[in-house]
């Protein structure tokens, strides 16, 4: 069933990072915040074709009874910080991706769907059937998408045709959390229950590829030949060669929100990242609240990070 909808850009009036001070700060620093204290769950983001920053609203909480919720939303944010609202009606909006098309892909891990915007505004509910809690998100050049299912630790292939097969399913897999694919057509999986990040062939075939410390990965991203993975627990970026060699890439490991230098600066339960569409930034959203534990995901903050010194 679908349903074609009007999109809701609504401008949302919030403390941006628009201050002289945080100017100074966008020159000299290497990680910056672009905006703070959205009320919105650390789930999905993604950079669009369009070059806006999309991120998904959890929720509030990892846990919670699943609802259709108009509050969870996706937002748009350009790279200065302003934002609208894109979609709205999610419960637990975690991995999301756009495909060749300009369709917007979200998963919706509570309720079990992904949920498809195309580029004039029709909603689609896909691939109600087989989907076990659904995070990560990717497509490759046939626009197939490969979408990790948590619970049932395993990664599943969904066609344009709708025809959706097991791709991987291997003990390896501890909750595949983020998911990315290289140019040689091989995906690298992120763990949510534990460090590891997973390396599985165009054939499905995993293999142990990294260990992440912190014991809980966020999401993960390949780009320019380096795998780039969320350490969640140990409130760290790295870098990870194609052989796997580990490099931190950001974060001193102590949790808050201190901008600065890569390795100086501090992050709070980082989730999921993206690359700016000219490759010089990452974006990286994370819990603005340094203080409640790791269940709590609410409000959100967004941060770049300089790729290149």
């Amino acid at each position: 069933m679908t349903l074609k909808v009007t999109f809701l850009f609504v401008a949302i009036t919030l403390a941006s990072c628009n201050s002289s001070e945080t100017k100074k700060d966008s020159e000299e620093f290497e990680v910056v915040s672009i905006l703070d204290n959205l009320y919105c769950g650390t789930g999905g983001l993604t950079v669009g074709p369009d070059g806006y920053i999309y991120l998904s609203d959890f929720g509030p909480w990892l846990s919670g009874t699943p609802v259709l919720n108009p509050k969870n939303r996706v937002y748009k944010v350009s790279e200065d910080g302003n934002i609208s609202i894109y979609a709205a009606m999610f419960d637990g909006a975690s991995g999301s991706k756009f495909d060749s098309k300009g369709n917007f892909y979200q998963s919706n891990v509570k309720l079990g769907h992904i949920t498809k915007i195309t580029p004039n505004g029709t909603i689609d509910t896909l691939f109600v059937s087989g989907q076990v809690s659904p995070v990560g998100i990717e497509v490759d050049k046939e626009d197939n998408l490969y979408i990790n299912n948590c619970d049932a630790h395993l990664i599943r292939k969904v066609t344009q045709a709708r025809d959706t097969t097991i791709f991987c399913q291997d003990s390896l897999l501890n909750c595949p959390n983020g998911l990315t694919k290289d140019i040689k057509g091989n995906f690298y999986a992120s763990n949510f229950y534990d460090g590891n990040v997973i390396k599985i062939t165009p054939e499905g075939k995993a293999s142990l590829f990294a260990t992440i410390p912190g014991n809980n990965n966020g999401h993960v991203l390949y780009h320019e030949n380096s795998i780039y993975v969320i350490g969640r627990s140990a409130h760290q970026i790295y870098k990870l060669s194609m052989d796997g060699e580990i490099e931190l890439f950001a974060g001193s490991g102590k949790r808050g929100k201190k901008n600065g230098a890569r390795l100086e600066a501090t992050f709070s339960y980082p989730n999921d990242l993206d690359v700016s569409l000219d490759g010089k930034y990452l974006y990286v959203n994370e819990v603005a609240d340094t203080i409640s534990d790791n269940r709590v995901l609410t409000p959100t903050s967004l941060r770049r990070i300089n790729i290149f010194d």
